[in-house]
Protein backbone atom coordinates (compact mmCIF):
# COMPACT_ATOMS: atom_id res chain seq x y z
CA UNK A 1 0.00 0.00 0.00
CA UNK A 2 1.29 3.50 -0.77
CA UNK A 3 0.19 6.93 0.21
CA UNK A 4 1.15 10.09 -1.55
CA UNK A 5 4.70 9.75 -3.68
CA UNK A 6 5.25 6.64 -1.75
CA UNK A 7 7.00 3.40 -2.61
CA UNK A 8 7.09 -0.11 -1.57
CA UNK A 9 9.52 -1.80 -3.62
CA UNK A 10 8.44 -5.31 -2.83
CA UNK A 11 7.47 -8.01 0.59
CA UNK A 12 3.93 -7.82 1.58
CA UNK A 13 2.08 -5.84 4.47
CA UNK A 14 4.52 -2.58 3.82
CA UNK A 15 2.85 0.67 3.60
CA UNK A 16 4.37 3.42 2.34
CA UNK A 17 2.81 7.12 3.62
CA UNK A 18 4.46 10.44 2.28
CA UNK A 19 7.43 9.99 0.29
CA UNK A 20 7.81 7.04 2.14
CA UNK A 21 10.09 4.16 0.83
CA UNK A 22 9.97 0.39 2.09
CA UNK A 23 12.15 -1.90 -0.19
CA UNK A 24 11.00 -4.77 1.02
CA UNK A 25 10.14 -7.21 3.77
CA UNK A 26 7.18 -7.69 5.17
CA UNK A 27 4.57 -5.67 8.12
CA UNK A 28 6.93 -2.64 7.36
CA UNK A 29 6.07 1.09 7.68
CA UNK A 30 7.66 4.14 6.60
CA UNK A 31 6.46 8.07 6.29
CA UNK A 32 7.28 11.49 6.05
CA UNK A 33 10.44 10.65 3.59
CA UNK A 34 10.97 7.83 6.24
CA UNK A 35 12.84 4.65 4.62
CA UNK A 36 12.62 1.03 5.82
CA UNK A 37 15.69 -1.19 3.98
CA UNK A 38 13.76 -4.49 4.90
CA UNK A 39 13.23 -6.76 7.71
CA UNK A 40 9.79 -6.70 9.27
CA UNK A 41 7.83 -5.02 11.77
CA UNK A 42 10.03 -2.10 11.24
CA UNK A 43 8.44 1.76 10.94
CA UNK A 44 10.41 5.16 9.79
CA UNK A 45 7.56 7.78 10.66
CA UNK A 46 10.15 10.34 11.84
CA UNK A 47 11.14 13.06 8.79
CA UNK A 48 13.47 11.63 7.12
CA UNK A 49 14.23 8.59 9.50
CA UNK A 50 15.43 5.15 8.60
CA UNK A 51 14.48 1.66 10.55
CA UNK A 52 16.21 -1.56 9.72
CA UNK A 53 16.24 -5.06 11.00
CA UNK A 54 13.38 -5.87 13.20
CA UNK A 55 11.53 -4.02 15.54
CA UNK A 56 12.73 -0.86 14.87
CA UNK A 57 10.79 1.93 15.35
CA UNK A 58 12.40 5.31 13.97
CA UNK A 59 9.54 7.90 15.48
CA UNK A 60 12.15 10.69 15.56
CA UNK A 61 13.70 13.13 12.56
CA UNK A 62 16.54 12.16 11.36
CA UNK A 63 16.75 9.45 13.40
CA UNK A 64 18.66 5.80 12.26
CA UNK A 65 17.47 2.93 14.10
CA UNK A 66 18.48 -0.80 13.56
CA UNK A 67 17.29 -3.33 16.16
CA UNK A 68 17.93 -7.29 16.57
CA UNK A 69 14.21 -7.94 16.79
CA UNK A 70 13.84 -6.12 20.35
CA UNK A 71 11.03 -3.69 20.30
CA UNK A 72 12.90 -0.35 20.23
CA UNK A 73 11.64 3.28 19.60
CA UNK A 74 14.05 6.43 19.02
CA UNK A 75 15.69 7.75 22.09
CA UNK A 76 16.76 11.18 20.41
CA UNK A 77 16.82 13.07 16.95
CA UNK A 78 19.28 13.07 14.10
CA UNK A 79 21.23 10.11 16.04
CA UNK A 80 22.27 6.44 14.91
CA UNK A 81 21.26 4.30 17.20
CA UNK A 82 21.69 0.21 17.01
CA UNK A 83 19.85 -2.41 19.09
CA UNK A 84 22.67 -5.50 18.90
CA UNK A 85 22.30 -7.88 22.00
CA UNK A 86 25.13 -9.79 20.68
CA UNK A 87 27.68 -7.37 20.73
CA UNK A 88 29.00 -5.09 18.29
CA UNK A 89 32.28 -5.49 16.55
CA UNK A 90 34.16 -3.49 14.09
CA UNK A 91 37.36 -5.22 12.99
CA UNK A 92 40.00 -3.59 10.91
CA UNK A 93 43.89 -3.36 10.77
CA UNK A 94 44.16 0.86 11.27
CA UNK A 95 42.65 2.63 13.29
CA UNK A 96 38.55 4.10 14.20
CA UNK A 97 38.55 7.78 14.41
CA UNK A 98 35.28 9.17 15.00
CA UNK A 99 35.83 13.10 14.74
CA UNK A 100 33.77 16.56 15.19
CA UNK A 101 34.12 18.49 11.71
CA UNK A 102 36.52 21.29 12.43
CA UNK A 103 38.85 20.76 15.51
CA UNK A 104 40.58 18.11 17.05
CA UNK A 105 38.45 17.08 19.66
CA UNK A 106 36.26 14.61 19.87
CA UNK A 107 38.96 11.79 18.44
CA UNK A 108 38.41 8.32 19.37
CA UNK A 109 41.09 5.88 18.54
CA UNK A 110 40.90 2.21 18.90
CA UNK A 111 43.84 -0.31 17.89
CA UNK A 112 47.88 -0.21 18.35
CA UNK A 113 48.29 3.03 16.88
CA UNK A 114 49.46 4.97 20.55
CA UNK A 115 52.33 6.42 22.77
CA UNK A 116 54.24 3.98 25.07
CA UNK A 117 55.61 0.33 24.55
CA UNK A 118 52.13 -1.30 25.38
CA UNK A 119 49.44 -0.38 22.71
CA UNK A 120 46.52 1.81 24.06
CA UNK A 121 42.96 0.40 23.97
CA UNK A 122 40.99 3.56 23.42
CA UNK A 123 42.37 7.20 23.63
CA UNK A 124 40.25 10.54 23.21
CA UNK A 125 41.24 13.60 22.13
CA UNK A 126 44.83 14.79 20.53
CA UNK A 127 48.31 15.29 21.56
CA UNK A 128 47.43 16.00 25.49
CA UNK A 129 44.93 12.80 24.74
CA UNK A 130 43.44 11.07 27.79
CA UNK A 131 43.55 6.90 27.57
CA UNK A 132 41.46 4.10 28.89
CA UNK A 133 43.15 0.90 29.83
CA UNK A 134 46.04 -0.65 27.70
CA UNK A 135 46.62 -4.19 26.86
CA UNK A 136 50.08 -4.67 28.91
CA UNK A 137 51.66 -6.37 31.70
CA UNK A 138 50.81 -4.31 34.30
CA UNK A 139 46.93 -4.40 33.46
CA UNK A 140 46.14 -1.15 34.96
CA UNK A 141 43.92 1.42 33.36
CA UNK A 142 45.60 5.34 33.35
CA UNK A 143 43.54 9.06 33.06
CA UNK A 144 46.32 11.62 32.83
CA UNK A 145 45.17 15.12 33.09
CA UNK A 146 47.33 18.47 35.04
CA UNK A 147 43.37 18.54 36.88
CA UNK A 148 41.09 15.48 37.08
CA UNK A 149 37.51 16.20 37.74
CA UNK A 150 33.64 15.55 37.20
CA UNK A 151 31.43 17.70 36.20
CA UNK A 152 27.52 17.96 35.40
CA UNK A 153 25.03 20.36 34.96
CA UNK A 154 21.63 21.15 36.31
CA UNK A 155 19.77 18.30 34.94
CA UNK A 156 22.38 15.48 36.45
CA UNK A 157 22.74 14.16 39.42
CA UNK A 158 27.02 14.19 39.25
CA UNK A 159 27.08 10.90 41.27
CA UNK A 160 30.32 8.96 41.05
CA UNK A 161 29.64 5.04 41.83
CA UNK A 162 33.02 3.07 42.40
CA UNK A 163 31.83 -0.20 42.48
CA UNK A 164 27.99 0.15 42.11
CA UNK A 165 26.45 1.88 39.10
CA UNK A 166 23.37 3.39 41.09
CA UNK A 167 25.72 6.07 43.48
CA UNK A 168 23.31 7.38 45.73
CA UNK A 169 25.60 10.14 47.30
CA UNK A 170 28.07 12.44 45.18
CA UNK A 171 30.92 9.65 45.61
CA UNK A 172 29.50 6.09 46.49
CA UNK A 173 32.18 2.92 47.16
CA UNK A 174 30.73 -0.14 47.14
CA UNK A 175 33.05 -2.98 48.06
CA UNK A 176 33.37 -6.00 50.57
CA UNK A 177 36.30 -5.09 52.53
CA UNK A 178 37.80 -6.47 54.85
CA UNK A 179 39.95 -5.98 57.98
CA UNK A 180 43.37 -5.46 55.50
CA UNK A 181 41.36 -3.66 52.53
CA UNK A 182 39.41 -1.69 53.12
CA UNK A 183 36.76 0.50 50.91
CA UNK A 184 38.15 3.88 51.15
CA UNK A 185 42.25 4.42 52.51
CA UNK A 186 44.07 7.50 52.96
CA UNK A 187 47.60 7.29 53.75
CA UNK A 188 50.19 10.57 54.94
CA UNK A 189 53.48 9.89 52.92
CA UNK A 190 55.34 12.48 54.59
CA UNK A 191 57.38 12.03 57.88
CA UNK A 192 57.11 13.68 60.84
CA UNK A 193 53.83 15.52 62.18
CA UNK A 194 51.88 15.36 59.15
CA UNK A 195 47.65 13.97 59.12
CA UNK A 196 46.06 11.91 57.04
CA UNK A 197 42.61 13.70 57.25
CA UNK A 198 38.89 14.16 55.68
CA UNK A 199 37.92 17.96 55.66
CA UNK A 200 33.80 18.52 55.57
CA UNK A 201 32.56 21.80 55.62
CA UNK A 202 29.51 23.88 55.23
CA UNK A 203 29.33 27.09 53.58
CA UNK A 204 30.02 29.79 55.64
CA UNK A 205 31.12 28.08 58.49
CA UNK A 206 34.30 26.78 60.06
CA UNK A 207 35.42 23.11 58.84
CA UNK A 208 36.19 19.96 60.38
CA UNK A 209 38.76 17.90 59.87
CA UNK A 210 38.89 13.94 60.85
CA UNK A 211 42.82 13.81 61.09
CA UNK A 212 44.97 10.49 61.92
CA UNK A 213 48.65 11.27 62.34
CA UNK A 214 50.46 13.88 64.43
CA UNK A 215 53.95 11.69 64.84
CA UNK A 216 54.64 8.88 67.18
CA UNK A 217 51.61 9.93 69.47
CA UNK A 218 49.32 8.65 66.46
CA UNK A 219 46.13 9.53 67.44
CA UNK A 220 42.71 10.33 65.69
CA UNK A 221 41.44 14.41 66.14
CA UNK A 222 38.19 16.05 65.28
CA UNK A 223 39.59 19.47 64.58
CA UNK A 224 37.50 22.22 63.99
CA UNK A 225 39.45 25.64 62.51
CA UNK A 226 37.40 28.16 64.67
CA UNK A 227 37.99 25.87 67.98
CA UNK A 228 40.83 23.51 67.47
CA UNK A 229 41.08 19.81 68.82
CA UNK A 230 37.70 19.18 70.32
CA UNK A 231 38.00 15.37 70.36
CA UNK A 232 41.19 12.64 70.52
CA UNK A 233 41.10 9.00 70.44
CA UNK A 234 44.51 7.15 71.32
CA UNK A 235 45.55 3.93 69.91
CA UNK A 236 44.73 2.33 73.44
CA UNK A 237 41.18 3.35 73.10
CA UNK A 238 41.74 6.44 75.66
CA UNK A 239 38.67 9.13 74.44
CA UNK A 240 39.52 12.80 75.42
CA UNK A 241 36.05 15.34 74.94
CA UNK A 242 35.62 18.72 76.12
CA UNK A 243 31.50 18.08 77.09
CA UNK A 244 29.40 14.83 76.08
CA UNK A 245 25.41 15.09 75.91
CA UNK A 246 23.50 11.78 76.31
CA UNK A 247 20.65 11.17 74.30
CA UNK A 248 19.79 7.64 74.56
CA UNK A 249 18.91 7.12 78.36
CA UNK A 250 18.71 8.96 81.29
CA UNK A 251 20.84 6.30 84.34
CA UNK A 252 24.23 5.19 84.77
CA UNK A 253 23.69 1.68 84.48
CA UNK A 254 26.80 -1.32 85.06
CA UNK A 255 25.58 -5.24 83.72
CA UNK A 256 25.44 -7.73 87.02
CA UNK A 257 24.74 -11.17 86.85
CA UNK A 258 21.36 -11.89 88.58
CA UNK A 259 21.00 -15.25 90.85
CA UNK A 260 17.71 -15.85 88.94
CA UNK A 261 16.11 -15.50 85.54
CA UNK A 262 15.22 -12.63 83.67
CA UNK A 263 14.17 -9.91 86.43
CA UNK A 264 11.73 -7.45 85.04
CA UNK A 265 13.03 -3.67 84.32
CA UNK A 266 12.12 -1.67 87.76
CA UNK A 267 13.18 -4.88 89.58
CA UNK A 268 14.75 -3.70 93.42
CA UNK A 269 17.96 -5.86 93.63
CA UNK A 270 20.16 -6.52 96.41
CA UNK A 271 23.61 -8.04 96.82
CA UNK A 272 23.72 -12.24 97.16
CA UNK A 273 25.60 -12.79 99.94
CA UNK A 274 25.40 -16.53 98.35
CA UNK A 275 26.82 -15.77 95.15
CA UNK A 276 30.03 -13.51 95.03
CA UNK A 277 29.37 -10.87 92.34
CA UNK A 278 25.50 -11.58 91.93
CA UNK A 279 22.37 -9.33 92.58
CA UNK A 280 18.66 -10.97 93.66
CA UNK A 281 14.77 -9.51 93.72
CA UNK A 282 15.09 -7.78 97.25
CA UNK A 283 12.97 -9.07 100.04
CA UNK A 284 12.90 -7.08 103.30
CA UNK A 285 12.92 -3.49 104.06
CA UNK A 286 15.31 -1.12 104.97
CA UNK A 287 17.66 -3.71 103.79
CA UNK A 288 21.70 -1.98 103.52
CA UNK A 289 22.81 -4.83 100.73
CA UNK A 290 20.77 -2.63 98.30
CA UNK A 291 22.47 -2.32 94.62
CA UNK A 292 20.28 -0.41 92.45
CA UNK A 293 17.41 -0.77 90.02
CA UNK A 294 17.37 -2.82 87.06
CA UNK A 295 17.06 -0.08 84.12
CA UNK A 296 14.95 -0.08 80.90
CA UNK A 297 11.39 0.50 82.78
CA UNK A 298 8.56 2.84 81.08
CA UNK A 299 11.34 3.34 77.90
CA UNK A 300 13.91 5.09 80.16
CA UNK A 301 17.56 3.30 79.22
CA UNK A 302 20.56 3.55 80.40
CA UNK A 303 22.77 6.78 79.01
CA UNK A 304 25.69 5.19 80.32
CA UNK A 305 26.80 1.76 80.56
CA UNK A 306 29.77 0.97 82.12
CA UNK A 307 31.08 -2.59 81.68
CA UNK A 308 35.18 -4.61 81.64
CA UNK A 309 35.24 -6.73 77.90
CA UNK A 310 35.46 -10.08 78.91
CA UNK A 311 35.49 -9.47 82.35
CA UNK A 312 32.21 -7.86 83.93
CA UNK A 313 30.39 -7.44 80.55
CA UNK A 314 27.45 -9.82 81.44
CA UNK A 315 24.33 -9.93 82.88
CA UNK A 316 21.37 -7.14 83.17
CA UNK A 317 21.61 -3.53 83.70
CA UNK A 318 21.47 -2.02 87.42
CA UNK A 319 21.18 1.71 87.60
CA UNK A 320 23.20 2.79 90.05
CA UNK A 321 22.72 6.49 89.74
CA UNK A 322 20.34 8.66 87.29
CA UNK A 323 16.73 9.09 86.76
CA UNK A 324 15.29 5.60 86.65
CA UNK A 325 11.53 4.09 87.22
CA UNK A 326 10.51 1.70 90.05
CA UNK A 327 8.18 -0.98 91.06
CA UNK A 328 7.30 0.97 94.80
CA UNK A 329 4.14 0.26 96.53
CA UNK A 330 2.74 2.90 99.17
CA UNK A 331 1.08 0.19 101.53
CA UNK A 332 3.73 1.47 103.97
CA UNK A 333 2.66 5.61 103.47
CA UNK A 334 1.81 7.31 100.21
CA UNK A 335 5.33 8.54 98.26
CA UNK A 336 4.98 12.26 97.46
CA UNK A 337 8.11 13.59 95.36
CA UNK A 338 10.88 14.09 97.36
CA UNK A 339 10.51 11.18 99.56
CA UNK A 340 13.59 9.15 101.02
CA UNK A 341 12.66 5.42 99.06
CA UNK A 342 14.05 1.96 100.16
CA UNK A 343 13.54 -1.65 100.13
CA UNK A 344 10.22 -2.97 101.04
CA UNK A 345 9.28 -6.05 102.34
CA UNK A 346 7.04 -6.64 99.00
CA UNK A 347 9.41 -8.58 96.44
CA UNK A 348 11.64 -6.16 93.95
CA UNK A 349 9.44 -3.00 95.23
CA UNK A 350 10.61 0.22 96.57
CA UNK A 351 8.66 2.22 99.20
CA UNK A 352 8.64 5.08 101.43
CA UNK A 353 11.34 5.85 104.30
CA UNK A 354 9.07 6.42 107.53
CA UNK A 355 12.16 5.10 110.11
CA UNK A 356 15.13 7.15 109.41
CA UNK A 357 17.21 4.96 111.43
CA UNK A 358 16.58 1.83 109.91
CA UNK A 359 17.31 3.41 106.24
CA UNK A 360 20.67 4.48 106.99
CA UNK A 361 22.69 2.68 104.35
CA UNK A 362 19.61 1.49 102.66
CA UNK A 363 18.12 4.35 100.67
CA UNK A 364 17.84 4.06 96.97
CA UNK A 365 17.42 7.22 95.52
CA UNK A 366 14.97 9.81 96.00
CA UNK A 367 11.43 10.09 94.76
CA UNK A 368 10.35 12.24 91.54
CA UNK A 369 6.65 11.42 91.25
CA UNK A 370 3.86 10.65 93.24
CA UNK A 371 2.05 6.98 94.27
CA UNK A 372 -0.80 7.97 96.85
CA UNK A 373 -2.01 4.00 97.04
CA UNK A 374 -1.37 0.65 95.83
CA UNK A 375 1.04 -0.77 93.22
CA UNK A 376 2.67 1.29 90.42
CA UNK A 377 5.35 2.85 88.61
CA UNK A 378 7.37 5.83 90.52
CA UNK A 379 10.42 7.78 89.07
CA UNK A 380 13.22 7.88 91.39
CA UNK A 381 16.58 9.85 90.84
CA UNK A 382 19.13 7.05 91.76
CA UNK A 383 21.48 7.97 94.41
CA UNK A 384 22.63 4.88 96.89
CA UNK A 385 23.06 5.90 100.68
Amino acid sequence: MTGHYGTVSGGFGNTAGTYGSVAGGYNNTANNAGSVPGGHNNNALGTGSLAAGVGANATLANAFLWSDGTTATSSVSQAFEVYASGGVNFRTAGKLDVRVPTGNSGTLHVGADAVGPDPKLVQFGDGDYVHIGENGLDDRMELKASTFFFTHDATESGRVGIGTNTPLAMLHIADAGSLTEPQLQLNETASGGNYARVRMQQVGNAYWDIAVGGGAANVMNFYNSANGNVMSLSQSGDLTVKTITILGGADLAEPFEMSAEEIPAGTVVVIDESKPGHLKVSESGYDTRVAGVVSGANGINPGVRMKQKDVLDNGQNVALSGRVYVRAEAAHGAIRPGDLLTTSSLPGRAMKVTDRVRSQGAILGKAMTALPSGEGMVLVLGSLQ
